[in-house]
């Protein structure tokens, strides 16, 4: 979670908390009811913490295309890779501030370089720590020209402009199946607004299902459907998404 911004981490728990709490009154109507509430508070809780580390990736994405496109430019102008990512700071600066990720990241990468770290090295490290494919591949091109020789201003320029290319195709894939996420997570919230209308329109006509064995076992199948539910939805929207 260290790389979720504190803010945005509160939010994720104060959704994991309310969601806890409204288990345990509509579904159980109990103070006993806090303990499977709980458990499905802990599963909104990562699942927070999921979207939340997917969000963060697709802003590095988005971020670092950007930087492809800076560190294209300056070798065009002449300037060796390394001197490229020392420099581009400045321009990065004028798009993106300083807490955000690229920033970040690039920050972390100058102080690599200043210390007679690889620039291939230095971007390992930064695709290790965000799983990220196409830095990988971008650190992967460079370690080969690094090793070969060649053209390295054109083949490092490629390169930019195929993950570049790649990176849009995925932004491009993640809007168009944004609504079909926002109607997998309206499908899951419909159980909870079900419940509250009818204990809200018709009070006392779950009472059945209160404070009884068979009633607390249909409820917490109830739970677990939707558990199961939402976790089918999100496979069928986004089936590469990565586990935590």
């Amino acid at each position: 979670m260290k790389d979720i911004e504190p803010k945005r981490l509160a939010a994720v728990l104060i959704r994991a908390v309310i969601a806890a709490l409204l288990a345990a009154k509509l579904f159980y109507d109990s103070v006993f009811g806090l303990i499977p509430g709980a458990l499905f508070g802990m599963y909104v809780l990562r699942r927070g913490i999921m979207d939340e580390k997917e969000r963060r990736k697709r802003e590095l994405l988005s971020e670092f295309r950007t930087l492809l496109t800076a560190i294209s430019s300056a070798m065009s102008s002449g300037t060796s890779l390394e001197n490229a990512f020392m420099s581009v700071h400045k321009d990065m600066a004028d798009m993106y501030p300083e807490k955000s990720v690229v920033m970040k990241e690039l920050k972390k990468l100058r102080g690599r370089l200043g210390v007679g770290e690889s620039v291939a090295a230095a971007l390992r490290a930064w695709a290790s720590e965000y799983k990220s494919e196409e830095i990988a591949d971008f650190a992967a091109v460079i370690a080969t020209i690094s090793g070969s020789g060649g053209n390295t201003i054109r083949t490092i320029k490629k390169a930019a402009e195929n993950i570049s290319t790649s990176i849009e195709i995925k932004e491009e894939i993640g809007v168009s199946i944004a609504a079909k996420k926002l109607e997998a997570r309206i499908m899951t919230v419909m159980p909870f607004a079900m419940i509250l209308y009818i204990r809200t329109a018709n009070p006392g006509y779950l009472d059945p299902v209160y404070g009884n064995i068979g009633g607390i076992l249909i409820m917490t199948a109830a739970v677990i459907f939707i558990c199961l539910s939402d976790i089918l939805g999100s496979r069928i929207v986004n089936p590469v998404r990565r586990r935590i």
